[in-house]
């Protein structure tokens, strides 16, 4: 019978509980990427998330409702330091019609820029498209307005913020 792998002679055993962690095993001091999407609906309807992709990172766990009059805090955060946060999500209009759609294409990597592109219309069938080519934040475009959306960027750094008002 071979000798248990997990059991080390009384020595070791010692010398193991005295031995201080390896810098890179402690999460604490890693900037860990997030997109938090702040979002003012104040059109008279309410939307649900319909469904969402990510290329890296996942969300908060948190039940996703948008509701009419409200703010609703959208967070997806980063699995790992070296990957950060990236992808896409889409929210419905929750009327039986299901004919409005508030899509989104966000990204917040450590390496390299962050990219935020959001719309409010039909569904948009080539939506991980815009994934594929949506453009780095700079300060000309980080705030958008268009008929019945407008967003913001708040925050550019570990946590991508931006405000979405419907």
């Amino acid at each position: 019978v071979a000798p248990d792998p997990v059991r080390l002679p009384a020595p070791l055993h010692e010398i193991a509980d005295k031995a201080e962690p390896c810098p890179s095993l402690v999460k604490e001091g890693v900037e860990y990427r997030t997109v938090v999407l702040k979002i003012r609906n104040d059109s008279g309807i309410g939307f649900v998330l319909d469904g969402g992709w990510f290329n890296a990172g996942a969300w908060d766990g948190a039940c996703l409702v948008v509701e009419h009059g409200k703010v609703t805090d959208v967070v997806m955060e980063a699995a790992d330091a070296a990957w950060g946060v990236s992808g896409l999500c889409w929210f419905v209009v929750d009327r039986p019609a299901h004919d409005v759609f508030l899509n989104v294409v966000f990204s917040n990597r450590p390496v390299g820029s962050s990219g935020f592109l959001c719309g409010l219309g039909p569904m948009r069938y080539n939506l991980r498209d815009d994934w594929y080519t949506c453009p780095a934040l700079t300060a000309a475009n980080g705030n958008k307005s268009k008929r019945h959306l407008d967003w913001q960027v708040t925050s550019v750094a570990g946590v991508l913020e931006v405000d979405v008002h419907i």
